[in-house]
Formats: structure tokens, C-alpha cells, sequence
């Protein structure tokens, strides 16, 4: 987000609820991490014309809220992070979760 002084109150407003919404998906505590991992994905490929996925394997439950939490967090820093390295040469990052463990890696 760039700030100018140019920048409309209701686009203000708005850059920060949609902030707020990436901190804290309220679709986490009602559908659960698998669909709020791809609204955030959706929004992040329209945000940032990225071409995006996110694949599901395996059965899915609900882990503890906080888990839960964690994990869309560790995506959203990933997601981030690809972002502000589109710059430099490309790359694919994958996470995964596989009996109560968690794994991020990057290949490229």
C-alpha cells in the first residue's frame, strides 16, 4: 500500500478494513481454515494479478482456533513475501500439513 496525500478518506477507510480482513478473516471461525485460505488466495491473485492456487489433500477438520489461525498467518507472510520478492527470479512456495505437523518449503 502506498500512501499520498492525494488518497480519498473513503479509499482510506476502505485499504484498511480490507487490512484488518487479511489480519483476521472472520470466514476463518465460520468455514475453517481451507476456506479462508482460499479467499485469501483469490484475493491476493486479484490484488496482485499473481496467478495463485491452493490444493487440498487429505481429510479435512477443524484444528484448535489458534492453530488455525497460525497457519492462515504463516500463508499470509508467505504470500507476502512472494510479492515483494516478484522482482527477482520466480518461485513456488508450497505448505503443507500432515498429522498435526506443519511444513512451508520453497522450491525454485
Amino acid at each position: 500500500m502506498r500512501w499520498t496525500s492525494g488518497i480519498s478518506c473513503v479509499r482510506l477507510v476502505d485499504e484498511l478494513r480490507a487490512m484488518v480482513r487479511r489480519l483476521r478473516s472472520p470466514l476463518l471461525a465460520q468455514a475453517g481454515l481451507t476456506e479462508a485460505l482460499r479467499q485469501h488466495i483469490n484475493l491476493f491473485s486479484e490484488r496482485t494479478t499473481m496467478e495463485t492456487a491452493l490444493q487440498v489433500t487429505g481429510k479435512e477438520e477443524r484444528l484448535e482456533p489458534q492453530v488455525e489461525h497460525a497457519l492462515l498467518r504463516i500463508v499470509q507472510e508467505a504470500l507476502t513475501n512472494i510479492h515483494e520478492a516478484r522482482r527477482r527470479a520466480a518461485c513456488d512456495r508450497r505448505a503443507g500439513l500432515r498429522g498435526g505437523g506443519g511444513s512451508l518449503q520453497r522450491d525454485g
